[in-house]
């Protein structure tokens, strides 16, 4: 008897242990990005999942909106986007390694970029206007981090290097009577190098 109450008890405490630590670790965090996967910004929220003490593993949605995005740039081709707005969504995944705050972030990511409204394109012989653009974009997006985050939530930082290379790109414009369209890792608007800056917070 003496035995089986002192293996309950040590299952018990060991149970009582478990659901502790798991308490501590934090999985939700939401956070804002200046440039990086964004490209000029983003909104995201982030779930983590632990693999062991040293690796984790997070997803990400985000969200983000702009005007004038072809005016922030000396060369409209950078975007191809003039006087209208933009939308899209940044989706990664990561593998975070660390014991400690400090970790070694490494992620792949799709960012979706949706536009509408007026702006310059060139056709093949010269630059055009037309006040109904409407483009759709998307780009794969890797990355490696350095990421500040505790266990047990709070403050979240992260510095990144997350180059977009282009994926598909279609739009509504026709060059000389022949639509340009689905067109996968368009050679003219095919990298852009971007580092990003993140702060939120992990709960």
């Amino acid at each position: 008897m003496k035995i089986f109450h002192t293996v309950l008890l040590a299952f018990v405490s060991l149970n009582c242990f478990s659901q502790v630590k798991n308490e501590s670790f934090k999985k939700n965090t939401i956070y804002a990005e200046l440039l990086g996967q964004g490209s000029l910004w983003s909104v995201n929220y982030e779930r983590k999942f632990a693999i062991n003490e040293m690796i984790s593993q997070t997803v990400s949605v985000g969200f983000t909106t702009n005007r004038n995005v072809g005016d922030l740039f000396l060369d409209q081709s950078f975007f191809n986007f003039g006087n209208g707005f933009y939308f899209g969504s940044p989706l990664s995944y990561h593998l975070i390694i660390g014991k400690r705050s400090s970790h070694l972030d490494l992620g792949i990511g799709l960012t979706g970029l949706y536009y509408k409204g007026a702006g310059w394109y060139h056709d093949g012989f010269c630059t055009s206007s037309s006040p109904d653009i409407r483009s759709f974009k998307s780009y794969i997006v890797p990355s490696i981090s350095y990421r500040f985050q505790k266990n047990n939530g709070g403050l979240f930082f992260k510095m990144s290097y997350s180059p977009m290379f282009s994926f598909y790109q279609t739009n509504n414009l026709n060059f000389i009577g022949r639509r340009i369209k689905n067109k996968f890792f368009e050679k003219t608007d095919n990298l852009i190098l971007l580092p990003g800056l993140s702060l939120g917070y992990t709960f």
